[in-house]
């Protein structure tokens, strides 16, 4: 089954999915073109799914060799029209034996009309087997895919611990890919603590309840840098504050930017000190050690005649008087240095608000976005400003669909790490992953959050009568493709409003059964395909 699968989600095999499926479940619908078939796709109920089906139908109905055979799986998958012709017209009618320039034997094809195929027949079998094979996998292929694919579905259903930590691992050098992975495994309710640079390791691990981050995915930390701390920690003991852990660090590791990355991080927390005090007083502990060891290095003794030892960096009242940094700086320098936030989320104060909302990420697939912004703004054909922006919550991230007059109005609010409420409809399309589309966006704020959307709540409540209104398109319904793709438009933006089609090549006019929602994100969708001035919506 597995390999199946993996065969037939491809463009070309994926038509016949649904085929696949039911014939699966009822072998008896089944059915062949020609009996030659039945031996040849049985296994995967009358589809062709893998490539070695093509080669064998062009043996056993049109007399191939096997050389000859695997000759039109390759045209085939190059998409080599005039040699896809040439076989076609010898899979159909054969040819006579002959012997090229180059002296090599070619042997007879007797053709599959000559084998007592119909020509109709003969010609629908080559279509599918042309229109299949130039993305089709060959089934040893599948099957090496399809073992890797058990594997690892083993592995995450007995050992998950261990499976996502070794995922982890494998992406800790692509900040990109390794925070979807880390949101993934708090979907799952796994705990990812936070570094500790007396617990943690180089890279990530688990005791099989937890995993831990590893120093190495942190930004500015070098695998060797990591390396040399954790021998240091092994030999002489965890390390007991700052000052402690940077006369011993190595020469290496006693560098300004990894030191930062680690605070920012929050690796240095076990010491109770606020990050704030730490990022204060590191560079001049940093400067004060390489000075000292300079001395050690030079033999300087104090008047005692002992080598100098004061592992002391800093006094207790050189430490400044602030306060800790807020939860959202914080959270900010965690996400530059590990590219995800470790000890909270920036939305963890507006749970209360946050919970009422009847949208999360959670609710559709899990899929990685690369950028956290305002990532892609476009220009439409009239001039006006749109955008795509990746859009992240407690669970994951999704993306949100602003169109211009949204834009015009909210381009402010939309800014990076902007807290933001938004409000829109869910929008699908095949291929796709589902995205928002953007009507309103307002900044989230905890003052007077209860009255404020309270107050949204019963404006939304409101009932609002419309009258339905007409959309009328102007287009060729002649033109499958076109026709096709405005029906899988229209069907996404169900609600009351009626369409209507003019026929551009017999003028005629059609009333047709959908009912949607004419919305901005409609025509704007409409109009990537329909002339604008073919459009026009009746009140």
């Amino acid at each position: 089954d597995i390999v199946a699968a993996v065969s037939l989600y491809r463009p070309g095999p994926m038509d016949s999915i649904p085929r696949y499926v039911h014939n699966k479940h009822h072998p008896e619908d089944t059915t062949y073109d020609h009996p030659i078939l039945e031996p040849i796709l049985k296994v995967t109920y009358g589809c062709i799914v893998y490539q070695e089906q093509v080669m064998r139908i062009c043996q056993d109905m049109a007399g191939f060799s096997l050389g000859q055979a695997d000759m039109i799986r390759r045209a085939m998958g190059k998409k080599k029209m005039e040699e896809m012709l040439k076989w076609k017209e010898a899979f159909l009618h054969g040819r006579e034996a002959y012997t090229d320039n180059h002296g090599k034997y070619n042997p007879p094809i007797i053709g599959a009309i000559n084998n007592g195929v119909s020509e109709e027949i003969a010609n629908k079998i080559w279509g599918e087997m042309e229109s299949f094979a130039s993305y089709a996998f060959n089934k040893s292929h599948a099957a090496a895919y399809s073992f890797i694919t058990y594997q690892t579905a083993y592995l995450k259903t007995y050992y998950k611990m261990e499976f996502i930590t070794a995922i982890l691992n494998n992406k800790f050098a692509k900040p990109d890919k390794l925070k979807y992975y880390i949101a993934y495994a708090k979907q799952e309710k796994i705990d990812i603590l936070p570094p500790d640079i007396n617990l943690s390791n180089t890279y990530f691990d688990t005791d099989g309840k937890t995993i831990r981050y590893g120093l190495a995915a942190l930004k500015n930390v070098g695998i060797g840098v990591v390396e040399d701390i954790i021998r240091e920690r092994n030999e002489n003991g965890p390390y007991k504050d700052l000052s402690d852990f940077i006369w011993r660090a190595s020469s290496q590791a006693l560098n300004k930017r990894c030191i930062e990355s680690l605070i920012k991080a929050g690796a240095f927390d076990c010491f109770n000190r606020p990050r704030s005090h730490l990022m204060a007083v590191y560079s001049i502990m940093v400067d004060r050690a390489i000075e000292r060891k300079k001395k050690s290095m030079n033999g300087q003794m104090d008047l005692f005649g002992d080598f100098i030892e004061d592992t002391s960096l800093i006094e207790e009242n050189e430490y400044p008087n602030i306060n800790e940094y807020v939860n959202q700086i914080k959270l900010q320098y965690e996400k530059e240095i590990a590219g995800t936030y470790l000890s909270g989320h920036p939305l963890d104060e507006f749970i209360n608000i946050i919970k009422d909302f009847t949208f999360n990420s959670s609710m559709i697939p899990n899929e990685n976005i690369e950028d956290d912004d305002l990532d892609n703004v476009k220009t439409t054909k009239t001039g006006a400003k749109m955008a795509f922006a990746t859009i992240e919550d407690l669970t994951g991230n999704f993306e949100a669909v602003i169109f211009n007059k949204a834009y015009d109005k909210f381009k402010d609010i939309l800014t990076k790490d902007a807290l933001v409420a938004i409000k829109g409809k869910f929008s699908i399309r095949d291929g796709r992953r589902p995205s928002i589309m953007v009507d309103n966006i307002e900044l989230l704020s905890n003052q007077n959050d209860d009255n404020k959307h309270e107050k949204s709540a019963q404006v939304n409540d409101e009932v609002e009568v419309v009258k339905p209104r007409k959309l009328w398109l102007k287009y060729n319904i002649n033109d499958g493709i076109l026709h096709e793709t405005v029906k899988k438009i229209l069907s996404s933006y169900n609600g009351i409003d009626e369409v209507n089609i003019i026929d551009k090549a017999t003028k005629k006019a059609y009333k047709t059964n959908y009912l949607i929602t004419i919305r901005e994100s409609l025509i704007y969708e409409l109009e990537t395909i329909i002339d604008k001035s073919d459009i026009f919506i009746q009140n």
